[in-house]
């Protein structure tokens, strides 16, 4: 902002000062000869003429002379209010480009730096403590951590079955789901003309320009409602899972 109005100063001063010079020149070399040839001619008249001429000419050179103080107050007054007027202008040009989402309405494509911030901090935040639910409901993250390549598919079918069940019911007491597409899957569908690109993937042949036709492979999936418990009051955010000591368990 400083440096716009620094330019602006800066064009105005260059302005005034080519006009002042403008009008320094067209004095001295035009209108100086000639109201001096006027009076030059009026010396030669006779002594009546002469007296009824030179009030004119005395009042011409007065002129003249305001012409050359006046001429630059008025440029740099004009480009004063022509700066004053195009701030403004300048102003609204330097505003945050915008974009606009698919219902049509103006939204800001460049977030702040802070918002940025509290934004990941926030999707962070919302992981983790998904993470822990899932972890303390249906200890999903030991199994995913398990290596199980040594153990009988038998063993691993009645783990899977527990955490499963488990797992998906501690999702649904917090977060509801939905399918994207409500058609089942294998049924022919219609991608619309606007639809979003993040709640569809296309596959196969795509050409052309939508709306497509083809055939639903999978519904997609998205959350209508979210309610996740807030962390509990002085645990370290990025605790998955508390470590599990047992005290006096050696007989100590």
């Amino acid at each position: 902002m400083k440096r716009t109005l620094l330019l602006i100063l800066l064009n105005v001063v260059i302005t005034v000062s080519i006009l002042m010079a403008g009008t320094y020149l067209a004095t001295s070399l035009v209108l100086d000869p000639a109201v001096q040839g006027l009076v030059d001619a009026a010396r030669g008249l006779d002594a009546d003429a002469r007296n009824e001429i030179m009030p004119h000419l005395t009042r011409l050179d007065q002129l003249r002379r305001q012409a050359i103080f006046y001429a630059p107050v008025g440029f740099s007054a004009a480009a004063v209010i022509a700066a004053i007027l195009l701030l403004p202008l300048i102003f609204w040009a330097r505003r945050k480009p915008t974009v606009q989402d698919n219902t049509g309405q103006e939204k800001r494509a460049v977030p702040k730096a802070g918002d940025v911030h509290g934004d990941r901090k926030a999707a962070e935040t919302g992981a983790i403590r998904l993470l822990s639910i899932l972890q303390d409901k249906g200890r999903l993250i030991d199994f995913l951590e398990e290596d199980i390549k040594g153990y009988p598919d038998a063993q691993i079918g009645a783990a899977v079955r527990q955490i499963h069940e488990q797992c998906g019911e501690a999702l649904r007491e917090y977060i509801t789901l939905a399918p994207v597409v409500s058609e089942p899957e294998g049924d022919p569908v219609t991608v619309p003309a606007d639809f979003d690109a993040s709640a569809f993937r296309l596959t196969g042949r795509v050409t052309g320009d939508p709306p497509y036709h083809g055939v639903l492979q999978h519904c997609g999936w998205k959350v209508t409602q979210i309610d996740l418990p807030a962390q509990p009051k002085g645990q370290t955010p990025r605790i998955i899972a508390p470590a599990e000591v047992a005290i006096g368990a050696d007989g100590r």
